[in-house]
């Protein structure tokens, strides 16, 4: 057997808190997990869990191991099986970069659960210790790659071999590749709480190394290698060592499709606000320390490498915006804007999460938000001072030795990162309509946060927690930028139309992003044909299945059956030139590609049934009988004045009908119809041709005109 061995070297900086808990409660009730020498680190086993879940279910399984379920854990048990399987991915643990142990710094964060009032819910206060940020960490990676060995007759075989064996180990290289790449891009986020922007982290250098176990030689060179050693000399190989990456060969755009299957499914949408304090913040931190306030705005500890933060009182710290913060202020605006985001609401359960012992079903499990908030830092403020007094709340007075004094921060600039998975989890997939629902209610959201009427953390009754949105990002697109002079005075109406299209834009994406795929060309058009072909059964086994093309072009209406001679090449071209609108359809989906004059490029979209059936859509069919002059017809084609499967509208003109029968004959409209929640009404957001109705009138085939 040959055995290669690849390892990666992978340094990282913590730029959020980290949250990884130990099981202990000594010092609060979640105590971070430490090593031997008492310093914080980062478990082999957290590790392998989030290098697993960048791959899809199949991949993870063949080089992760698999994951067995308890009824396969108590079968193994009983009769006595080993059922696992060895992981070919090692993990191994991240511990503090040797030199930078001064920079970790554990401190612990109070948090309480509020309810509609914002009231503290009773005995929902509980603490947890954090890693602040700053921290940098190392940690390793090894791949093993094993061939089995195979006897080849001559040296030309051998040859053949030996190429064969290579290119197998430069593959397999992508797998532990896009790990290193997914540290260096900062897709890796680690620990509790990842959702409300803990555990973040940002790759800073990566090093690979691969040596080839074939012979004694070799492996003496893998037995002096020193994996913790600062440099890394690297053994020559037969097979090339390379730091390419799944990810890297989708953003070149190489059509490898066996290799871009391994990743998981990503179906996300990144906004990020750019935002302005209007007054103060309170979000408390209590202290009991002599000469320290007894409230002040929560803080943490400032990042080495960031200018802004540097500039502020390391004493003091970075004021901070947690991401449980901003993640209750938006769950509890979006529920008062739509009733299905309210506590224990559909929606609010389908894209916020729901704790197992929370949900109104006792038996039902707990999931996982799907929409996560960054912790914010805010700089460029100042800080201020305040001695209050508690007041009586049903006197209005004041209560007696109640004096107390806060330090909070003002006028300052943040940043909110949003993020929303709307990726396929196991059977539970986000459908069109609810992708949409949920865009209305976060743009909403956002424009009440700009206006005044959403506010974060405590003391909102007086004027704390306030911001105005300078700038409005989505997927790196634009949506609004105050900054630039002629956005200054832009329209609520058009920001919030922008949010709701950029967010619910990519809700069609698994069937419309596929329009290069499908181009109007021969290869384009038989992939479409594959794609019907995929799932079909026919009412009829004798008949088959019949795809229809109907295409308006500048000079004529085509309307035939596509089949194995139609549309050739001559006619496909025809169409990419002079089409304003070609639609290819049968009984479950219909692929359009559409503009509005020949100088502009097509749009395409694809509607599917076997995916918007998912979405429990209204769906309303109906049957429109055709525009034919059966008497003008009949004597046209009699005459040989038109060819058989040709007829005349009323109004004059001809067109062709795929049909043998057409007095009568009639097209079938598949209307996709809308909700509104606040009307109560349905409206058609989409429609497209299902098939045709034969008529009563023997004719002949179809044609063009």
């Amino acid at each position: 057997m040959r055995i290669v061995k690849k390892y990666y070297r992978i340094e990282f900086q913590l730029i959020s808190p980290l949250a990884v808990g130990s099981g202990e409660n000594k010092m609060t009730d979640k105590d971070i997990v430490r090593d031997s020498s008492g310093q914080p680190y980062i478990p082999g086993s957290t590790l392998a869990g989030i290098y697993r879940n960048l791959f899809n279910s199949e991949t993870a399984k063949e080089y992760f191991g698999r994951e067995l379920t308890e009824k396969e854990i108590e079968q193994s048990s009983i009769e006595g099986k080993n059922m696992l399987t060895d992981s070919r991915i090692i993990v191994y643990d991240a511990h503090i970069k040797f030199g930078d142990e001064k920079m970790s710094v554990v401190t612990k964060r109070d948090m309480v659960a509020l309810d509609d009032y914002k009231t503290a819910v009773t005995g929902a206060k509980f603490d947890f210790e954090i890693l602040e940020p700053g921290v940098k960490f190392v940690t390793y990676i090894e791949q093993n790659i094993e061939l089995p060995k195979k006897n080849s007759e001559d040296e030309e075989s051998a040859e053949e071999l030996k190429r064969v064996e290579n290119k197998k180990i430069e593959e397999d290289q992508f797998v532990i590749n896009e790990i290193a790449d997914a540290w260096m891009k900062g897709k890796i986020v680690i620990g509790a709480k990842t959702g409300r922007g803990y555990g973040r982290t940002k790759g800073s250098a990566r090093r690979s190394v691969m040596y080839d176990l074939t012979d004694h030689v070799r492996m003496e060179k893998w037995l002096d290698f020193d994996m913790y050693a600062d440099e890394w000399e690297a053994d020559k190989t037969d097979a090339r060592c390379h730091e390419t990456s799944i990810s890297d060969l989708k953003a070149s755009g190489e059509k490898n499709d066996k290799m871009l299957r391994m990743l998981a499914e990503e179906k996300t949408c990144t906004i990020i606000l750019e935002l302005r304090q209007q007054g103060g913040i309170s979000i408390r931190q209590y202290s009991t320390e002599t000469g320290e306030a007894d409230y002040q705005q929560l803080t943490s500890q400032a990042l080495p490498d960031q200018a802004d933060e540097r500039k502020e009182d390391v004493n003091k710290g970075v004021p901070v915006i947690p991401g449980t913060s901003w993640a209750g202020a938006f769950r509890a605006q979006m529920g008062k804007l739509d009733p299905e985001f309210k506590k224990e609401g559909r929606l609010a359960e389908e894209f916020f999460g729901k704790a197992k012992n929370n949900s109104k079903d006792k038996s039902a499990e707990g999931s996982k938000t799907r929409i996560g908030f960054s912790e914010s830092r805010i700089t460029k403020g100042r800080w201020v001072n305040y001695t209050r007094n508690t007041i009586d709340r049903f006197t209005g007075g004041t209560i007696d030795g109640a004096l107390y004094s806060e330090k909070t921060y003002y006028n300052g600039e943040t940043e909110l990162t949003i993020t929303c998975d709307f990726s396929k989890r196991g059977k539970d997939a986000v459908s069109r309509k609810n992708r949409k629902r949920f865009a209305k209610a976060m743009a909403a959201a956002i424009l009440d946060l700009d206006g005044g009427y959403m506010a974060v953390g405590g003391l909102t009754a007086v004027g704390r927690g306030l911001f105005k949105v300078n700038k409005i990002s989505v997927d790196g697109d634009m949506i609004l930028d105050r900054n630039e002079k002629k956005e200054k005075d832009i329209g609520a109406a058009s920001v919030y139309q922008k949010l709701v299209k950029t967010v619910a834009g990519k809700e069609d994406e698994e069937m419309c992003a596929e329009s290069e795929k499908y181009s109007l060309d021969m290869e384009g058009f038989k992939k479409l044909q594959e794609r019907f072909a995929q799932g079909r059964i026919c009412a009829n086994d004798s008949e088959s299945c019949k795809i229809y093309l109907f295409a308006m072009t500048t000079e004529c209406i085509k309307f035939f059956i596509a089949n194995d001679t139609r549309p050739d090449e001559k006619e496909l071209r025809e169409l990419a030139q002079n089409g304003l609108e070609i639609r290819v359809f049968d009984e479950k989906r219909e692929a359009k590609w559409f503009r509005t004059s020949i100088d502009k490029k097509f749009g395409f979209r694809l509607l599917d049934d076997d995916i918007l059936k998912k979405d429990s859509l209204h769906i309303w069919d109906e049957l429109q009988y055709l525009d034919i002059d059966d008497k003008r017809t009949k004597e046209a084609i009699e005459k040989g004045e038109i060819p058989k499967g040709t007829v005349f509208a009323t109004g004059g003109g001809k067109y062709p009908l795929p049909v043998e029968k057409y007095k009568n004959a009639k097209i079938i409209i598949r209307n996709y119809m809308g909700e509104d929640p606040d009307a109560g009404e349905l409206f058609v957001e989409d429609w497209r041709m299902v098939g045709l109705i034969e008529g009563i009138e023997e004719r002949g085939k179809s044609g063009d005109a």
